[in-house]
């Protein structure tokens, strides 16, 4: 992507090599976590504290990744018990 512009308020895309973006805070972990658990399940006060404690240096692509594994656990364990249901 090249961004080219005769402003020098402007950032040229194509001489940026990196751009920095902070991991969330504790405060932003603690909202995603309540976001993709509305309306499906609901942690306890000391729960989700303990979870954006532990969560820590983590990305948003780590969070969104362990919220989705944790998502899939439940069916895991059901293992053979999932019953096969016939479209006849």
């Amino acid at each position: 992507m090249v961004a080219i512009s005769r402003q020098p308020s402007v950032i040229f895309i194509d001489e940026v090599k990196r751009i920095y973006i902070p991991l969330q805070d504790a405060n932003a972990r603690r909202l995603l976590f309540k976001d993709k658990l509305k309306g499906s399940f609901s942690l306890p006060v000391r729960e989700l504290e303990k979870l954006v404690q532990e969560t820590e240096g983590y990305s948003g692509s780590d969070l969104q990744a362990l919220c989705e594994e944790a998502a899939r656990i439940p069916i895991r364990e059901l293992g053979t018990n999932i019953l096969t249901v016939n479209a006849n």
